[in-house]
């Protein structure tokens, strides 16, 4: 277990779980009880649990000769041991989860359902047990987040990094649900990736959709991008023309948008107003020609 520090904003020292789970006590309010469900596990060992049921489930026709049902296997047990590894060094802990709590508790996050008093609250009793650190002292010192310059700078000290995952992050590799069973070819290229959630373990957090953020990226930064929302937050969206443009400018000549499925024909005129090539049939890539 180590310090962690996200973003140059906070850090989190995940030694002082304990601590932390003694200063929460026994706080029956929301807030408190979802904290003590990520310093239990939360959706990490929720990921360990169903996998074991994947496992339990599939392990009969292992002998078979049903490839896709011995690559579920294999998905689920590699997903099983990566979900124990998380608990082990985080102790006992769901690190993707408390991000986000914490996110919520800063204000970082575009979803922060509690209450000031709650929130300031909680982040007393976080500093006061060691769990977390940062310079700012009160939640009512709106936290200057800016994921456009966080993003450049990110880039910029990763120039290996020549693709981009949507609504995506660290722990898809850990969660059976999530892109590792559907798209875990893509996790192969260590993808820089974002999301508007962070308990999805991003590079960035940030609204796919925000202008400013575009802005700090790149012309033609990247050979690929894959969609990890399945096109659902992608398209639905009142600036997604917008959007699929600046995805344009990102790639470089030859780069590609990539989904899981097919693109509906609404979403393939968009992408042909936005610059790319659409191929005919069954078309689950949108090229830069």
């Amino acid at each position: 277990m180590s310090t962690i520090n996200y973003f140059n904003l906070y850090s989190l020292d995940f030694s002082r779980v304990n601590n932390l789970r003694v200063a929460i006590g026994e706080n029956q309010d929301k807030l408190g009880l979802e904290i003590c469900s990520a310093l239990n596990g939360g959706s990490t060992k929720n990921s360990c649990e169903l996998a074991e049921t994947v496992i339990e489930r599939l392990s009969p026709f292992q002998e078979g000769k049903n490839e896709e049902v011995k690559k579920m296997l294999s998905n689920a047990k590699q997903a099983l041991l990566l979900s124990q590894e998380t608990l082990s060094n985080y102790g006992g802990a769901c690190p993707f989860q408390i991000q986000e709590i914490v996110h919520q508790i800063l204000g970082i996050s575009e979803q922060a359902p509690f209450a000031d008093q709650l929130r300031e609250t909680y982040f007393t009793l976080m500093q006061k047990s060691g769990f977390l650190s940062t310079e700012h002292r009160s939640i009512n010192l709106r936290i200057d987040y800016q994921p456009g310059a966080l993003a450049a700078g990110f880039l910029k000290a990763h120039p290996e990094k020549k693709t981009m995952a949507i609504g995506c992050g660290a722990s898809t590799k850990t969660h059976v649900t999530a892109c590792h069973y559907r798209l875990a070819e893509d996790h192969a290229t260590d993808p820089f990736s974002i999301d508007l959630f962070a308990n999805l373990g991003p590079d960035v957090v940030v609204n796919m959709h925000d202008e400013a953020f575009w802005k700090a990226i790149p012309d033609e930064r990247f050979t690929k991008i894959f969609d990890h929302t399945m096109g659902n937050f992608l398209f639905e969206d009142a600036r997604t023309k917008n959007t699929l443009k600046e995805l344009f400018r990102a790639l470089s000549p030859g780069g590609s948008l990539m989904m899981e499925h097919a693109f509906q024909e609404e979403h393939k005129g968009l992408l042909r107003e936005a610059g790319f090539t659409v191929g005919e049939g069954i078309a689950k890539e949108a090229s830069k020609k």
